[in-house]
């Protein structure tokens, strides 16, 4: 199985949202240590774009979800014991992949922070499947459904949000110091 899907975000390093780390890695010194932001804005923020991806089926993170058209018997399985052809959903209190990425309660939701790094996704051992080509339950072919899928105008408001909490986190003359104009 592939690995779960995550979200990883650090000072200066690579990974979602390369623009947010030029910009946070000038003000490294500035910040000092991010778990408050990462704790107060990021994980928030993804778990309010993880309930939005899971309610429009992929379409909120500009990647829709493939429908089960090229997984016939996998279709015909899940309309018999779920109901329903929603994409990724299942049996409301059965399920396990939307409550991992939606709820920070949830056993298999992945939240980890440092200083300078965060990492927010699912322990769901099939997560990092569904995000990638593979064979389904019954061997057909399953295309990628990309979970976390985040679009430009959504990092960009990550990446402000971020800055916002930076600013009362350092205040303005931290962000003066830190030669920054926001």
């Amino acid at each position: 199985m592939a690995k779960p899907p995550l979200m990883e975000i650090s000072l200066g390093g690579s990974g979602v949202a390369k623009p947010m780390h030029r910009t946070l890695g000038l003000l490294r010194k500035a910040v000092g240590d991010m778990r408050p932001i990462w704790k107060d804005v990021v994980h928030p923020y993804f778990i309010v774009h993880m309930a939005m991806q899971f309610w429009s089926g992929g379409r909120h993170g500009g990647k829709p979800w493939a429908k089960y058209q090229a997984e016939p018997k996998y279709r015909a399985f899940k309309k018999a014991v779920v109901g329903h052809l929603k994409p990724l959903l299942w049996i409301p209190g059965r399920e396990r992949l939307r409550p991992s990425f939606v709820s920070m309660g949830h056993p298999e939701h992945v939240y980890s922070h440092s200083p300078d790094k965060v990492t927010i996704g699912s322990k769901v051992p099939y997560a990092g499947d569904i995000a990638r080509n593979t064979k389904g339950l019954f061997g057909e072919p399953s295309p990628a459904r990309h979970v976390t899928a985040m679009e430009g105008k959504q990092r960009t408001k990550l990446v402000n949000n971020v800055m916002q909490g930076i600013r009362r986190k350092i205040g303005s003359d931290g962000m003066r110091k830190a030669k920054v104009n926001l």
